[in-house]
């Protein structure tokens, strides 16, 4: 199953552990100025538009799995105003580095060199690739090696979203055949219009915005295989990302979080947007292991 690889893949000395914390942000000695601000002035919560992670709904409030999951828990820790603020996903974890948000959410992967910039919280959930290609999948994309096979082939990722690709480029494919967008329509769009072949992003994602969108011209390559590097899976575990001085205020949270995720509560949000627990990360997980990498 995809979440024993992950598993063993992160299976590694309680002494490696400790090492690994070498690679998170340093909580700053006034760690607790950052919970007095944000329970005093409510907290900024910055998203990028991507279901089923975050998005506006047609009631005109933010929805998805982070924000219904967050929600609950900020207010259990007495934060009384929680200010979404809708801004481009490559500015979400530099954003929140420089302070003009508290916290980041929509399915960022836990990954080094991020865990250098913010606090991660623990993880959330996994998220594995997937591509949207064309009805029919006429170029037969199904994982990709299809792009290592052929060098003609483009496909399309978000700006500032580096797990996929990333894990593309792992297995050999260019980067030249990578083309970066806004978002997941506009690849849609490019691929519709011979630009690319396919669109690049979790799977979780690109099942949520065909329902969404109903558009017949596209669908989801199936099967998909995940990339593997030296015998090891690579596939994205997501977190919540915070100001570098929130150390205080993340322990705390993470005591919440442990009780919601997997929860009957936390079950019925992943179903509504057509999840299953099958996208809860195993019990092995850790942020600290993620930021080792």
């Amino acid at each position: 199953m995809l979440n024993d690889s992950i598993s063993r893949r992160y299976a590694i000395a309680a002494g490696a552990l400790a090492l690994a914390t070498a690679f998170a942000v340093p909580i700053a000695a006034n760690a607790d100025a950052f919970t007095d601000k944000v329970k005093k002035d409510g907290i900024t919560v910055a998203y990028a538009e991507e279901s089923p992670w975050a998005f506006l709904g047609p009631d005109k409030k933010v929805a998805g799995t982070d924000p219904e999951v967050i929600d609950g828990i900020l207010k259990k820790m007495g934060v009384k105003e929680i200010k979404y603020q809708n801004t481009e996903w490559s500015t979400l974890v530099p954003g929140v580095r420089a302070k003009r948000f508290d916290m980041a959410i929509t399915g960022i992967f836990i990954k080094p060199d991020r865990c250098t910039q913010v606090i991660f919280t623990d993880p959330i959930m996994i998220a594995p690739d997937g591509m949207i290609v064309m009805k029919g999948n006429p170029k037969k994309i199904n994982g990709f090696d299809a792009f290592v096979k052929d060098r003609s082939l483009k496909m399309g990722t978000t700006i500032g979203g580096t797990g996929p690709r990333d894990h593309a480029l792992a297995v050999g494919v260019n980067r030249d055949q990578i083309v970066e967008l806004p978002d997941t329509p506009t690849q849609i769009a490019a691929m519709k219009a011979g630009r690319i072949h396919a669109a690049l992003n979790t799977d979780q994602g690109n099942v949520a915005i065909l329902e969404q969108a109903k558009d017949t011209a596209v669908e989801v390559a199936r099967p998909f295989k995940q990339a593997e590097k030296d015998g090891k899976l690579l596939v994205g575990v997501t977190a919540f990302a915070f100001q570098p001085d929130a150390g205080a205020f993340v322990k705390e949270f993470n005591k919440h979080l442990a009780t919601v995720r997997g929860s009957p509560e936390h079950l019925k949000i992943l179903k509504k947007y057509g999840l299953s627990e099958d996208a809860l990360p195993a019990k092995g997980v850790t942020t600290a292991m993620m930021c080792k990498g």
